[in-house]
């Protein structure tokens, strides 16, 4: 009897170590990484400043026409004529254009991860900024770390997440 008892308990810990971790969640495919400067025609005239450290979510032209407006408004302060600027055009029924505001150093280490919670409907956007240490230029970059991401439906959001190191 003992032997048997045994027996069960051992399979079911092995069982209980095969489940997969419910913490882990999967990767969403189909996202692209962009930076300011592939988005913005003239980087000049759309400055990301620290308004956007909550992120920003743009899901159809207006709102990007909008965000882009709010960018180049910082530009009258810079002498460069962004009269006739661009955003890059995004086809916003196939895509959703994401970031979030961050700055780091020159010789930091980025990496970022986009994944998707089907149980939440959320999309997790997590960047992780690996301080440098040692000798190295004191350059800031500042980024809006975007990614165009497969189309959110209405009901999904974003969370960012923005971690250093």
């Amino acid at each position: 009897m003992k032997f048997n008892l045994v027996i069960v308990l051992f399979f079911t810990l092995i069982l209980a170590s095969c489940r997969k971790d419910s913490n882990i969640l999967p990767e969403l495919q189909g996202c692209s990484y962009i930076q300011n400067t592939d988005l913005f025609y003239c980087p000049e005239c759309f400055m990301p400043y620290k308004q956007y450290e909550a992120g920003v979510v743009i899901r159809n032209t207006d709102s990007y026409n909008s965000f882009g407006d709010s960018l180049n408004s910082h530009a009258k302060f810079l002498q460069v004529d962004c009269d006739t600027t661009t955003l890059i055009p995004i086809d916003f029924t196939k895509y959703t254009l994401i970031g979030i505001f961050s700055s780091f150093g020159a010789c930091d280490v980025i990496t970022r991860k986009i994944q998707s919670d089907s149980t939440t409907q959320n999309i997790i956007y997590t960047i992780t900024i690996k301080k440098h240490r040692g000798e190295c230029t004191l350059n800031l970059l500042i980024s809006m770390n975007f990614a165009l991401i497969p189309k959110l439906p209405d009901n999904w959001n974003v969370v960012f997440d923005v971690k250093s190191e």
